[in-house]
């Protein structure tokens, strides 16, 4: 049997949640890419 993977520590999930909403990943000739996220007010773009 293979070795169990092991769970993501508090700090490790927390910088996890923090760069989810700041990037946001798109594909670009077939490849992803993360690009930072247009900025919102309350989900809404700024326009």
């Amino acid at each position: 049997m293979s070795k169990r993977k092991q769970k993501l520590t508090h700090a490790e999930k927390a910088e996890k949640k923090r760069r989810r909403q700041d990037y946001m990943t798109i594909f670009v000739n077939g490849k992803q890419k993360r690009v930072k996220r247009p900025p919102t007010i309350d989900g809404m773009d700024v326009d």
